[in-house]
């Protein structure tokens, strides 16, 4: 079935691997079991999009914050399980999790008490057009204003981390098209993306770590160029898939040792398509990305 609305998760997973994203975005296919790292990464952000919520619901009253990181915790934690013994991620347990979700808190309240800042989208999923009239959509983390300028904040959570690590998001193609969206959103200029990075290690953490990164007209015309270019190709193999199956989406094996391998690569090494098919129906589930629900996913890809 042909999506209508592609978001940077998708996009992503094309650029880096289209067989990948056939798997995972055209028949819809996740690993089995529980990746801990992103449920880590998910309960941070629902608490951090609660914290808010509740803050702004009793009038952003600073007197309230402790009533509202209640609320935020024990709601954003309410399905947590803690990895088995033995997993290599075990040590993103309860306690370190509270840890984390304290560390986000005493953050928050910093910004709180300095005053300088105005949040005005919180977890915001759209839906826009591209000049082309294709349809590109995700989810704004949080929209807010500083002296007068508008940016955007992103969360994430991660347990690699180096001094390298804030030129990832320059260039970024999933920065600069909530950049474009945002300021569609607004009618007003948004100067760019501050990126809230949550850090763990087993041994270190937790630390919190912001960056900036800007983007200009010119980085966002070129961003709608690769977008529009890459939703030409996503369209081709669509139509060539009736005839050529899996084979309309190449195999890109550069990404086959990303984030310590893709769970995929076992049914690329498969000679037969019909042998790939058959390691698909024992080995993933039937899941269906929906960007404007991530939770809703039954598995989680890697």
């Amino acid at each position: 079935m042909q999506r209508e609305v592609l978001d940077s998760s998708i996009h992503s997973t094309f650029a880096s691997c289209p067989r990948k994203a056939f798997y995972q975005y055209v028949i819809n296919r996740a690993p089995i079991g529980d990746n801990y790292a992103i449920g880590f990464g998910v309960v941070y952000h629902n608490f951090r999009d609660i914290l808010e919520v509740e803050f702004q619901a009793r009038g952003s009253d600073i007197s309230q914050a402790s009533q509202c990181y209640n609320i935020a915790l024990e709601r954003a934690t309410a399905d947590w399980t803690d990895p088995p013994i033995g997993h290599k991620k075990e040590w993103m347990n309860y306690e370190r999790l509270i840890k984390t979700l304290e560390a986000g808190f005493a953050h928050w309240l910093n910004e709180k008490q300095q005053g300088l800042v105005t949040i005005l989208l919180t977890e915001q999923p759209f839906t826009l057009e591209l000049p082309s009239g294709r349809q590109y959509g995700g989810r704004i983390d949080q929209l807010f204003e500083l002296r007068g300028k508008l940016w955007l904040r992103d969360f994430k959570t991660t347990s690699y981390m180096g001094g390298s690590f804030p030129r990832r998001f320059d260039p970024n193609h999933q920065i600069t098209g909530y950049t474009w969206a945002s300021q569609k959103l607004s009618n007003r200029k948004v100067e760019g993306v501050q990126i809230e990075v949550v850090y763990n290690t087993k041994t270190k953490g937790p630390e919190i770590h912001t960056f900036l990164s800007t983007r200009s007209e010119g980085h966002i015309d070129q961003w709608i160029a690769s977008i529009e270019q890459e939703r030409e190709d996503w369209e081709r193999n669509m139509e060539r898939t009736a005839d050529l199956g899996m084979l309309a989406w190449p195999m890109r094996t550069t990404a086959c040792d990303a984030y310590g391998g893709c769970y995929f690569r076992d049914a690329c090494q498969k000679e037969h398509p019909a042998q790939v098919e058959k390691w698909l129906e024992f080995n993933t589930i039937h899941s269906v990305w929906d960007f404007t629900n991530p939770e809703g996913e039954e598995g989680i890809a890697d």
